[in-house]
């Protein structure tokens, strides 16, 4: 079955202040998501989730039906948002728009599932290097505006997000993607995240590259899906 899916990610619609700019955009999503089967965005739509989501939802659905837009949150899209209780008013936020919240779901159309995750990352990426490494890692995320800036919180009582609530997080997501990905199925698979499951797809290897991808290889060599599209770098590639 031949099928027409349009993938989008970081948009950062919230930092879009050109209104000619945002009206190009606009022309080029339409023309770009005729005879979709669906839209997905792939994270990072616009940041304080709760608060600026119901906007950009009302601005995408000028330009594609909503009830074939599906959303999958990203890093950015958590900010300003409790990380332990903001999915289920994310979901509420999207049914109210009319499409769907795509974290951890399976999308099925025809014969091709759609698998969709943040995934955030294991910070694991130089585990072949050993322990010590993967410390390094995860003292290096705190660089990172995601942990410890008060950018996102979790729990309660709240506290500052650190990388390890995170690995718990991805941990939680990775499992249900794998119980996903063994299921049988008969068609196409895709698997739809934010954070890149490939050190190979993750651009130059930096210090901060564990907070951008898992070294998911071995999982995608078992699985084969027929593709992997994923956001967060600002660059594109597949797996």
């Amino acid at each position: 079955m031949l099928m027409k899916l349009l993938v989008l990610a970081d948009l950062h619609l919230d930092e879009i202040s050109d209104r000619d700019l945002l009206d190009q955009l606009g022309d080029e999503i339409r023309d770009a998501a005729r005879g979709v089967e669906a839209l997905i965005i792939a994270g990072d739509l616009a940041e304080v989730a709760t608060r600026k989501w119901p906007h950009a939802l009302r601005w995408l659905g000028s330009l594609v039906p909503a009830a074939r837009t599906v959303v999958i949150p990203g890093n950015h899209d958590y900010y300003g948002e409790n990380l332990s209780t903001v999915d289920a008013e994310l979901d509420r936020i999207c049914s109210e728009a009319g499409c769907r919240f795509g974290q951890c779901q399976r999308l099925v159309l025809g014969d091709v599932r759609i698998l969709m995750t943040t995934l955030w990352t294991d910070m694991r990426l130089f585990a072949a290097a050993g322990d010590a490494a993967v410390a390094e890692a995860l003292w290096n995320a705190r660089k990172m505006p995601d942990y410890g800036y008060g950018s996102i919180v979790i729990g309660s009582p709240e506290r500052e997000l650190k990388p390890q609530d995170t690995v718990r997080v991805h941990q939680t997501q990775l499992g249900w993607l794998t119980a996903e990905l063994a299921r049988p199925w008969v068609g196409k698979t895709v698997v739809v995240t934010h954070h890149a499951p490939s050190g190979s797809v993750a651009g130059p290897i930096t210090p901060l590259s564990p907070c951008f991808a898992s070294d998911l290889d071995a999982l995608i060599d078992r699985y084969r899906p027929d593709l992997w599209v994923f956001g967060h770098t600002h660059r594109w590639a597949e797996v």
